[in-house]
């Protein structure tokens, strides 16, 4: 018996390491540079390797090595210990009878001695990846961690042969989501299917963000029912700490035990910081545990499910939580779980909707995938329903992660030896890969460091001469895992899967060793050679002859809004990142400077490089500064932003840094969600808008992570709420302070102004960050002049009537002298937008070689401010572009015009015309010298 033991426990623990079936094909091509060969062994029951073969590497391990907790197999067979500071173990070992355990842990082993009355057995423990390899007299164990789930009485069994699915969700709303909480639980009442599916809710509500449904306070597990306040309570057990594993697994447990159905699914419902954890209950963290659900104590509660159910996996786990659809955590459930649904970005305060995730459980005719789908696709209906541009959202086949985790580790092998000469290009992909944080968090010591594995790999190819096919393997094999995904209009470049990628030495945390791919995947071994080289290979860059200077480079001493005048310097250094532009007004007010806008400056040949890009590659483009000299130019417009609530405006500083055109522009503020509530905190929030709508289009926490605190999460704004915007001073002291506006309304929701930079001084400043993250500045002043036609163009939109535009309009643009060219392009209005209000349906169509061009637009004519058009070319994969500027409208050559600026194409003017209606006053529009 006890070799028929030893057996089992090593063809589990065999299992255990290598992956999936699929891993034992393959022999490893060369040895692992972190982790070594895995010995090649023989026949163990079912499991046949050739002998002399070296197992495949799996490019993930689960570790373990803490002997404190308990731990558990199949057969029932625990051991639970508690090792105190000195390495003392005391704890009991349950098998036919439970024996009391005594000894030592020294390093990674422990020893000890297991009693009963006279019986005493020598017990000795070691560490094999998560597997806790026991001997205790002749009996061989291979435990693992569980947490011990808490006991529920739920009643007695409830069964019905209907009964197709039991939901059980874990809705964690100690904190300051109680409110979103509490709207999701009257959500689920509305929408209950009649028959086939059972909703059960455990809720942990907090003190102070809501007071419906009677205002407890403490943790209650509900049977949701049909009707609003419908739901009955099951069970009260009081306070909860849900960051306690065991309490996730009781509540599961309990919930499939009194439910019996065909198909099981788990949603965990909470704030999420990633791998860093899920989960946050404020009435724990006062009462001193803090932290959140880790991702060992999240593997040992499904693993506890697991154990104690009959079920071999869930056939449906989500995470209705911000940044959880990492490969990481995908890994940690891959055992546990069939389907995964799980966003790669902050969720929103509305979360999943529920009541088409519940419609789409009720349909009998859906499998687990396929009710993934749906989750995906009425998530992504319900996010561009509300404009959220940054959600998104992925249904993924978990046992198809090993294979991505396998091709990730052999990539990095395929890249290791090309660091030397490639280290540059490599980093820069990943400095500008999708990420989910605000851009001037990427290089933050604590930053999030969260990357779409898919975007990650494609910008790795683009990158490289002779990328190796490894990445294109790695491509597909993410394709083959995510079987839906939605990604908002901020994130075309979003593929569904997500990894954390440290882009600085500095970002790298000790304690990512405990993750699967932290543990076992050359990833890891591959950004720290990059980091290394980077410190070692690269300087600090030198600015030099920062000077003003015309369209056609000629040195200038004023800037016309408007006028194409620009700024000129020069970059001398190697592995450069970003170059950025802070543009500072003069407040004599503040007694110093007010900074306007942060923008980003690229090399002469982004431009065409970006306009050359297919349609699903534009994004990817990236500035490739030179090592040495690299002569730049930024044009400086005159022209920012206001923030507008439609009645009123502000002035904020605004980070305009992304290059994308899909990208979001942003500012931070401090909200009152609730100015009706005395009590209530501001809050620190940072609004991004819509490049392409200029819309708000999400509202998200701007307090800085913490290594101990890695939650992010979106807010919603209520037309009551209102925002004190930031405005950035530098003091002429040379200290940099925060001031804030007064308080905007929130209203219907913020939006952007086009604004002229007002006459006078301003303040430039150089900002260059090298990929190590070192970072140069050099400043200048230049003065703002006037630009008089601005006047005109506010004078021919007087009185302006929108039925003026009905009609065709060919397009025009300058060519310098005056003079114009026509485009193949022409543009038809087709009236207005109802969703859209002020916006425009038209629809812009030419030939041009032969070739047939037609384009879905929106125009939109804002009056507000400086008279402007923005033009947005719609896309059916939502990657949507606008070009904007100010406008005029007026009569030349007896042909009615209109005409723009386009800001974000230096030096371009483009203008439709069309033959003069009889009886429409309009003033004459001057002649143009060309490109100013």
């Amino acid at each position: 018996m006890a070799l028929l033991r030893s057996l089992l426990s090593i063809a589990l623990l065999l299992v255990s390491g290598c992956g999936t079936s699929e891993d034992v094909e393959e022999p490893l091509a060369q040895p692992d540079p972190l982790l070594g060969e895995v010995e090649s062994r023989e026949e163990i029951g079912e499991l046949v390797y050739a002998p002399g073969r070296t197992l495949p590497r799996p490019g993930f391990r689960h570790r373990d090595g803490d002997f404190a907790g308990t731990f558990r197999d199949a057969a029932g067979n625990e051991l639970a210990l508690s090792v105190g500071a000195d390495g003392a173990a005391q704890g009991q070992l349950g098998l036919a009878d439970v024996m009391q355990v005594e000894g030592r842990v020294d390093g990674a082993r422990l020893v000890a001695q297991a009693t009963r009355g006279s019986e005493s057995l020598e017990l000795r423990g070691t560490w094999s990846d998560e597997n806790l390899l026991l001997s205790c007299g002749e009996l061989e164990l291979v435990l693992r961690r569980w947490a011990q789930p808490q006991s529920f009485d739920l009643g007695a069994p409830v069964l019905d042969p209907e009964r197709r699915w039991t939901l059980a969700i874990y809705l964690g709303g100690d904190n300051d989501l109680e409110e979103s909480a509490i709207d999701d639980l009257y959500e689920m009442e509305r929408a209950l299917p009649e028959r086939g599916v059972e909703v059960l809710v455990l809720l942990d509500r907090a003190e102070g963000f809501d007071e419906r449904r009677g205002d407890w306070k403490d943790t209650r597990i509900l049977r949701v029912r049909r009707g609003e306040e419908a739901s009955e309570v099951l069970a009260a057990p009081g306070e909860l700490d849900t960051n306690y594993p065991q309490a996730l697994a009781g509540f599961a447990v309990a919930a499939f035990q009194k439910f019996p159905a065909q198909r099981y699914g788990l949603i965990v419902w909470d704030h999420g910081g990633g791998w860093g954890g899920v989960v946050v209950d404020e009435d724990a963290k006062a009462h001193g545990r803090g932290g959140m659900l880790t991702p060992m104590e999240l593997r040992s509660a499904l693993r506890s499910i697991q154990l104690s159910t009959p079920l071999p996996r869930l056939d449906l786990l989500a995470f209705d939580a911000c940044l959880m659809a990492q490969l990481e955590n995908g890994l940690l459930c891959e055992d546990f779980a069939q389907i995964l649904v799980a966003s790669e970005a902050n969720v929103a305060a509305t979360g999943f909707p529920y009541g088409r995730c519940l419609e789409a459980l009720g349909d009998a005719a859906l499998d687990p995938a396929e009710i993934a789908r749906a989750w995906v696709a009425a998530f992504g209906q319900a996010s561009d329903a509300e404009h959220e541009g940054e959600a998104t959202l992925s249904a993924i086949d978990t046992s198809a992660l090993p294979r991505v985790a396998r091709v990730l580790d052999e990539a990095a092998a395929a890249l290791l030896p090309r660091v030397a000469e490639d280290w540059a290009p490599l980093l820069r992909a990943l400095f500008y890969a999708e990420c989910y944080e605000p851009r001037r968090k990427r290089l933050y010591e604590h930053a999030h460091s969260s990357v779409d594995l898919g975007d990650l790999a494609r910008r790795f190819a683009n990158e490289l001469a002779a990328p190796p096919a490894e990445l294109a393997h790695l491509a597909e094999a993410i394709d083959a895992a995510v079987l839906a995904s939605h990604g908002g209009a901020s994130r075309v470049s979003s593929r569904g899967l997500a990894i954390y990628g440290p882009r600085l030495a500095a970002q790298q945390r000790e304690r990512y060793a405990q993750t699967p791919l932290g543990a076992g995947n050359r990833f890891r071994a591959l950004l720290a050679e990059l980091h290394a080289r980077a410190l070692s290979e690269s300087a600090a860059a030198a600015i030099s002859e920062v000077r003003c200077v015309r369209f056609d480079g000629a040195p200038q001493t004023l800037v016309t809004p408007g006028a194409a005048d620009g700024l000129a310097f020069r970059v001398t250094g190697r592995a450069l990142a970003q170059v950025d532009l802070h543009q500072y007004e003069r407040d004599e007010r503040e007694q110093g400077w007010f900074l306007l806008r942060q923008s980003a400056v690229v090399d002469p040949t982004w431009p065409q490089r970006y306009s050359e890009a297919t349609a699903d590659e534009a994004d990817r483009v990236l500035p490739r500064f030179r090592d040495g000299e690299n002569e730049l130019h930024a044009e400086l417009t005159g022209f920012g932003w206001q923030i507008s609530n439609g009645e009123e405006q502000r002035r904020a500083t605004i980070d305009e840094r992304a290059l994308s055109l899909t990208q979001p522009l942003s500012v931070r503020g401090r909200a009152l969600v609730h100015p009706e509530k005395a009590a209530e905190q501001e809050l620190e929030v940072e609004i991004e808008f819509s490049r392409p709508l200029w819309r708000a289009q999400c509202v998200r926490v701007a307090r800085e992570t913490r290594e101990d605190d890695p939650v992010s999460r979106l807010v919603k704004l209520e037309p009551g709420s209102s925002v004190k915007l930031l405005r950035v001073v530098r003091r002429d002291s040379g200290a940099l302070e925060e001031s804030w506006s007064e308080p905007l309304a929130w209203k219907g929701g913020f939006e952007l102004v086009l604004a002229v930079d007002a006459p006078g001084r301003q303040h430039i400043e150089v900002a260059v960050t090298d990929l190590a993250g070192r970072e140069t500045r050099a400043t200048t002043e230049i003065e703002v002049g006037v630009n008089a036609e601005l006047a005109a163009f506010a004078d021919g939109w007087k009185d302006f009537d929108p039925a003026v535009l009905k009609g065709t309009w060919p397009q025009h643009v300058f060519v310098g002298d005056g003079r114009t060219q026509k485009t193949p392009l022409s543009a038809t209005f087709e009236g207005a937008v109802a969703e859209l209000p002020g916006f425009l349906s038209v629809r812009s169509a030419g030939t041009k070689d032969g070739e047939t061009l037609e384009l879905e637009q929106l125009w939109k004519i804002e009056l507000r401010g400086v008279p402007s058009l923005r033009i947005v070319t719609l896309s059916p994969d939502q990657r949507h572009q606008c070009w904007y500027g100010p406008a005029y409208l007026g009569v030349r050559d007896r042909r009615l015009v209109v005409g723009m600026k386009v800001l974000n194409v230096p030096g371009t003017i483009w203008e439709w015309q069309r033959s003069r209606l009889e009886g429409l006053r309009l003033p004459e529009t001057p002649k143009r010298d060309g490109p100013r």
